[in-house]
């Protein structure tokens, strides 16, 4: 039996600025971006058959740049994650060399093969929330969202080594 070390998924994060429309035709400088923690999976015995978990955070946080329309109000967003450089939702892999390792990113604790977290396409679900700012320039707030990792059990064909992935994650609002 081997081990195969498993340092992290890098989580690697995109940010966005915009102006964003409320009540009718009035502007309200609002200005969101998202952050995220990478998974580190920790070490995977590719021979027990068990499955490996972990959890993350990703983050919203909203504020309102300019007072001129005054706003005060619900922020709605919808965050994206991409597939990584495997490519496909239902089959994200790390790479260590020409050597890949499938793993996923869920919405919900149960990692339900329904509940991959992704762009809303191939079976994949976006998430989707809220931030209530007040009506003050500068005014603050933000949300946390749970990402469930997980790495499938029996992979005995994969070999030692350092795995990683890169998903870029896309705020929308």
């Amino acid at each position: 039996m081997f081990d195969q070390l498993i340092r992290r998924v890098v989580v690697a994060t995109a940010a966005t600025a915009a102006i964003a429309a409320f009540a009718g035709a009035a502007q309200a400088a609002i200005d969101c971006s998202v952050t995220a923690s990478p998974l580190a999976f920790g070490q995977y015995d590719a021979d027990s058959g068990d499955l490996d978990s972990d959890s993350g955070q990703v983050s919203v946080s909203c504020r309102v740049i300019s007072s001129s329309p005054p706003f005060g109000g619900v922020v709605a967003y919808e965050i994206r994650m991409s597939p990584g450089l495997g490519g496909s939702f239902n089959n994200r892999r790390m790479q260590s060399g020409v050597n890949s390792l499938r793993y996923n990113f869920f919405v919900a604790g149960t990692r339900s093969p329904v509940e991959i977290w992704g762009d809303g396409t191939s079976g994949s679900q976006a998430v989707a929330g809220s931030i209530t700012l007040q009506s003050q320039l500068g005014d603050s707030r933000g949300r946390d969202h749970i990402v469930y990792g997980r790495i499938p059990g029996n992979q005995t064909l994969v070999p030692p080594g350092s795995y990683s992935d890169s998903i870029l994650i896309t705020l929308s609002f």
